[in-house]
């Protein structure tokens, strides 16, 4: 190990010397590269405890790489295979969607993909997977587990299931399968007139399942279209340009990207004929709306075509080159070598990474939009045309969300009750189960509001403040505690619409989940709203 590291660092130093003798860059570069490996093998060779070389070079790399950006950073075998997957629009595997359910949180399929290796030996939603492999899953978090679960396509897989009314566990051997993404888990039409089109990502196949929904429900009668990109992390470049060629005239400018020294180095175009250039836009976002979804949303807006509706997004607008790196470990290094600028000139990056940067400062730029010439700042992500807020649960509920009681209830509901036939709505009487279980499994809620009041009276009594505040803050205390008593009656609605959904999903599928969801998003209501408002959208949109 000794002589190898020697021999890299001579290497290394030998090398930068003969880029270029005069140049004080690589002098300095070739000092600081001898320095750290001099540090390396002191360490390898003085430390009281065996030093672990791996393990101080792994350190040291991500240590470097911190100081450049958050998404500069050598590459996991996982991760890579995330890349190919979006270039792909597949991977190797069964085709579920996994979540937790039960006291002890097991590995739950929430819904069989159709027409997958995991569908057609029969799994079902509620089957809690137990064993991977023989592999205990106890603990094992829902993305470990898809690791697991995913492989080349051909290979094979066990599987040992508890489902609901089996007296033992079931087997069921799989042989993995290409598993296309599922790009778009929902649409609909929204009052008989607006359309409505879930996108999760941008990938070498989301442009195809985008045009067959979006005919699919101009057919059904659609006379505009929401576009959801709320969580929708991005994806390929090339795959927003082509969404953006569905609503705007061959030819238009949608993104261009800058290098070292803010030179233009590439602008990317619509290049195909559109499917509709006049059908009315709302896009939706969010803050974990990032790079592709930015620049379809981004373009969008800077040509007037869609009003954009939800709350700021993420402010990722990086271009990543990978490259190989290591000579006896091959890595991938993801660099960033550009960023990308929309149509209107404006920076999609947050221009401070691990900030928040407002409108407020007088330091923002502002760029026009190329027909109505409304302002649109740089540096900050993408701002809504309409601002508003998406739905948050209460703390109540998500209580219950977060110690897994509703889907516990729905497993347990179906054990001992296993000929219910669910109507589709979360009658009073599955409520009142639901109110009955979580007194019987001892479900204590306090809320942040009276756990704030009680450390207040601690700090007072221990501080000997006045006998007048302590009194004020028991009398507010006393109020919590009266109040406590009507938690479940004041939330009753967003509890019903979680145990329709958990009910739902196990019925129906996956896609239930987003039905009954929509149905009280406010954003989506929003956006519906507008759509159908046409002096209110022209409005938006600066006519």
């Amino acid at each position: 190990m000794k002589r190898f590291t020697a021999l890299f660092l001579l290497t290394a130093i030998t090398f930068l010397s003969a880029q270029d003798k005069s140049t004080d860059y690589y002098k300095e570069l070739s000092d600081n590269i001898k320095l750290y490996f001099d540090i390396l093998l002191t360490l390898n060779e003085n430390y009281v405890d065996t030093a672990n070389v791996e393990e101080l070079m792994t350190e040291g790399i991500n240590a470097m790489l911190s100081v450049t950006d958050p998404y500069t950073v050598l590459l996991k075998e996982s991760e890579i295979d995330h890349y190919s997957e979006l270039s792909t629009g597949s991977y190797g595997g069964i085709g579920i969607y996994l979540g937790t359910s039960g006291p002890e949180k097991r590995l739950t399929v929430i819904s069989p993909m159709d027409d997958t290796p995991a569908s057609k030996v029969g799994l079902r939603a509620g089957d809690q997977i137990i064993y991977i492999n023989d592999k205990d899953t106890k603990g094992m978090s829902v993305k470990d587990a898809s690791d697991y679960l995913r492989g080349e396509a051909g290979s094979k897989l066990k599987l040992k299931v508890r489902r609901i009314g089996a007296e033992s566990l079931l087997i069921f051997n799989i042989t993995r399968a290409k598993i296309n993404i599922q790009n778009i888990p929902y649409s609909e039409v929204i009052d008989n007139e607006v359309g409505y089109i879930k996108l999760t990502q941008f990938t070498a196949t989301s442009y195809y399942d985008f045009t067959k929904e979006f005919e699919k429900l101009i057919s059904q009668g659609a006379k505009s279209l929401i576009i959801d990109l709320r969580y929708n992390p991005g994806g390929l470049l090339e795959s927003a340009v082509k969404h953006c060629s569905s609503f705007l005239p061959k030819g238009k400018l949608i993104v261009s990207t800058k290098g070292r020294g803010s030179r233009i180095d590439n602008e990317y175009f619509t290049e195909t004929a559109p499917l509709d250039t006049e059908i009315p836009l709302a896009i939706l976002i969010n803050g974990s709306s990032a790079s592709a979804s930015e620049i379809f949303a981004g373009s969008l807006q800077d040509h007037d075509r869609a009003v954009i509706i939800g709350e700021p997004s993420f402010g990722k607008g990086l271009v990543q080159q990978l490259f190989d790196v290591g000579m006896m470990k091959k890595r991938n290094l993801k660099v960033t070598v550009r960023k990308y600028y929309t149509a209107s000139g404006r920076l999609i990056q947050k221009e401070d990474y691990f900030g928040d940067k407002t409108l407020n400062g007088t330091d923002t730029v502002f760029f026009k939009t190329y027909i109505n010439g409304r302002k649109v700042p740089s540096g900050v992500g993408i701002i809504p045309d309409v601002r508003i807020e998406d739905k948050k649960y209460s703390d109540y509920v998500s209580s219950l969300k977060m110690n897994n009681l509703f889907s516990n209830f729905m497993y347990d509901f179906h054990i001992e009750n296993p000929e219910f036939k669910y109507s589709g709505t979360a009658d009073d009487g599955l409520v009142n189960e639901f109110r009955e279980y979580i007194k019987k499994n001892s479900f204590e809620y306090v809320s942040s509001g009276k756990t704030m009041a009680d450390s207040l009276l601690s700090f007072s009594e221990k501080n000997k403040y006045s006998e007048e505040i302590i009194r004020q803050i028991k009398q507010t205390l006393d109020v919590f505690k009266k109040s406590g008593g009507n938690d479940f009656e004041n939330n009753i609605e967003e509890i019903r619409s979680n145990i329709a959904i958990e009910f739902g999903v196990y019925k129906n599928g996956n896609r239930e989940k987003y039905r009954i969801i929509n149905q009280r998003d406010p954003q989506i209501r929003k956006a519906v709203e507008v759509l159908k408002d046409k002096n209110e959208y022209k409005r938006l949109l600066g006519y």
